[in-house]
């Protein structure tokens, strides 16, 4: 019964569509590693295990130590024995040696940052990433049409949301990161693929 309510909520929340997004996004290959900057509860950790197993190596931070432990000990999680790592961090220092990852993802946090935070943590995140390494950041961007427009009104106020992606694109172009894809998704959440 968790699983169906969550299940609601995610589809109902937007939450389906970003992982569904995402997953299709992410380009693992044997070997590979991933972090996931802001992974709160693991969801999408989970998903990415789902889809690539323990022949790539998986990694989450999250600011919040009650994440972590949720992310630790998720009843979602299908695989307890999988290879999936989780470390309390922040994300503007990553506590990694330069070029450790060959993917980063940031889903639906950046928006939690302010905007001299969000600058650091994609230069954190271009630091920890191997070369040629992708950076995936999906979050809340700059609603088009009115469903778009409903979703930004009802967001406002949800922490800094207001020009959010606009400020992550700078810091994105200021780290020299280049853009391999842009997609919008339901009027309201933009997703940036980057290669260092």
């Amino acid at each position: 019964m968790k699983k169906l309510l969550s299940y609601i909520r995610s589809v109902l929340g937007g939450r389906y569509f970003v992982h569904k997004k995402v997953l299709e996004l992410v380009e693992l290959k044997n070997g590979d590693s991933l972090l996931d900057i802001g992974c709160g509860r693991g969801e999408v950790l989970e998903l990415v295990h789902t889809k690539f197993g323990n022949e790539v190596s998986l990694t989450g931070v999250d600011v919040s130590p009650d994440a972590i432990w949720l992310a630790k000990e998720n009843e979602f999680r299908t695989d307890k024995d999988s290879n999936i790592k989780f470390k309390v961090a922040s994300a503007e220092d990553l506590p990694f040696p330069n070029n450790s990852f060959d993917f980063a993802i940031s889903v639906i946090m950046a928006h939690h940052l302010d905007n001299a935070q969000k600058l650091k943590m994609v230069g954190e995140a271009k630091r920890v990433l191997k070369p040629g390494g992708k950076l995936l950041i999906s979050d809340i961007g700059r609603p088009r049409g009115i469903f778009g427009q409903l979703a930004s009104w009802i967001s406002r106020n949800h922490f800094y949301t207001k020009n959010n992606m606009e400020v992550i694109e700078s810091a994105l172009k200021e780290n020299n990161m280049e853009v391999v894809k842009f997609e919008r998704q339901l009027g309201f959440l933009e997703h940036f693929l980057t290669k260092k």
